[in-house]
């Protein structure tokens, strides 16, 4: 895969079930791909290319973090965090630092 280059969630997706659905049917790849109207050298490569992806260590990305005060009223107290995508998750009251870390682990992990 060229570096930087998106890659198709939906795809990737496709694929992972398919590669899924072939593993307990006790077909064949030949015949399963067959039956599911699939090139055997487009699932063999996808096969590979999953298990690639898989073994890739997971990066992490720091984005930089720009405080601008009084954009919550005191009162309320809370934070927003603007995701890589654009997505925004606004927090308000007390927040637990751990459980914070797991959401944005959950919301910025790669899709299995």
């Amino acid at each position: 895969m060229v570096i930087g280059a998106k890659r198709d969630l939906k795809k990737e997706a496709y694929w992972r079930a398919l590669v899924r659905g072939r593993a307990g049917s006790g077909l064949t790849i030949r015949e399963w791909c067959r039956k599911h109207g699939v090139s055997v050298a487009a699932f063999c490569w996808w096969r590979r290319e999953l298990v690639r992806r898989d073994a890739e260590p997971s990066r992490t990305t720091f984005l930089p973090v720009r405080v601008v005060p009084d954009i919550v009223p005191e009162s309320h107290g809370g934070i927003e965090i603007l995701l890589s995508d654009g997505r925004r998750i606004r927090l308000h009251g007390h927040v637990d630092r751990q459980g914070l870390a797991d959401v944005l682990s959950v919301l910025e992990a790669a899709p299995c």
